[in-house]
């Protein structure tokens, strides 16, 4: 006869393993996310220069995506890195 106690604490433990071996995808993506935030006065005046043209030329859209792209390299912001975290972690959750 057992109590389940046993079972409770492979569950603990597990959890906890999971959570370590994790735990450097959420200081990365946690990272991403705060310099995403930083910068975001800079891309919403981007935003609001490139609003203003009306309807964009495509020499106007490939030069605001390059600013984007020089934006996010200086501050070293990959935006597709707040997704690695959760995606990695839904299948191990489920």
């Amino acid at each position: 006869e057992t109590s389940g106690v046993e079972f409770g604490w492979s569950i603990v433990a597990a959890t906890v393993l999971l959570r370590c071996g994790l735990f450097p995808l959420m200081v990365l993506s946690q990272r991403n996310t705060s310099r995403m935030a930083h910068i975001q006065p800079e891309l919403k005046q981007l935003q609001k220069r490139y609003e203003a043209l009306g309807t964009p030329s495509r020499q106007d859209q490939m030069q605001f995506a390059d600013n984007m792209k020089t934006l996010f390299q200086r501050y070293n912001v990959k935006p597709m890195r707040a997704f690695i975290a959760p995606a990695v972690q839904f299948p191990l959750f489920m």
